[in-house]
């Protein structure tokens, strides 16, 4: 009976303990747009300068928020630089979550 008990305990504290971790990670999309752009450029991701205007940190922040829904999602964009740029988001995101399919955990 006691085995029983600490076994369900154990049970008990590592599914806390993974519940706690997952939790202390930001989620990108709630972020600024200013540490949006900070945060792709931490990455390693290259700003291409067409794309280094006002509008950078929304681009960035909108695509954060659309891959953590569905990191799969197709992105149909006609300009290549910009297309991909939201690549390299993409990866960024499925790193970041650490998922092939990129979901939050």
């Amino acid at each position: 009976m006691k085995r029983t008990i600490c076994f369900f305990c154990a049970i008990l504290m590592l599914s806390l303990l993974c519940a706690c971790q997952s939790q202390d990670k930001a989620i990108l999309s709630e972020m600024s747009e200013e540490e949006c752009i900070e945060f792709v450029k931490s990455k390693g991701l290259e700003i291409p300068e067409e794309l280094n205007d006002e509008n950078l940190g929304n681009f960035i922040k909108s695509h954060f928020k659309l891959f953590e829904e569905n990191p799969d999602q197709p992105v149909v964009i006609s300009y290549t630089v910009a297309y991909d740029f939201a690549e390299g988001i993409r990866r960024i995101v499925k790193e970041y979550y650490n998922t092939e399919s990129g979901q939050q955990s």
